[in-house]
């Protein structure tokens, strides 16, 4: 679970999973919010993470259709950025504390056109 989930949280994610699944069938979000029964805040061809209304972070991969609970820190730190930055109802989620801009991008998240591997694209490491 994220470290201090709130139930005000939790009605913010179900709100917003409840957007992602109005939208138009075939959409990649809303097949996403179907899967997991959470907010999709992160995809790329390889799937998609979301968040869950009881504060689980999920990755869900289309290519096998299977869900399960994310456990790598790194992809965690991936799914509460990118929560924070497409939803500015979750502000509150964007960690603050023991991080530093990435050397290999230099905050960016890019390198030229691509994603920063190092960074996984959020533009920091932890300390």
């Amino acid at each position: 679970m994220i470290e201090a989930w709130t139930e005000e949280l939790a009605t913010r994610v179900r709100a917003l999973r409840d957007a992602a699944l109005a939208e138009p069938a075939g959409s990649a979000r809303r097949e996403a919010a179907e899967r997991t029964g959470g907010l999709p805040v992160y995809w790329d061809a390889g799937g998609s993470l979301a968040i869950t209304a009881s504060g689980e972070i999920v990755e869900y991969s289309p290519e096998d259709d299977t869900v399960a609970v994310v456990r790598d820190p790194g992809w965690k730190r991936v799914a509460l950025v990118k929560a924070s930055e497409r939803y500015k109802e979750l502000h509150a989620l964007r960690p603050r504390d023991g991080v530093r801009p990435c050397d290999a991008c230099h905050g960016s998240g890019k390198i030229g056109p691509a994603t920063c591997a190092r960074c996984q694209g959020i533009g920091w490491l932890a300390v």
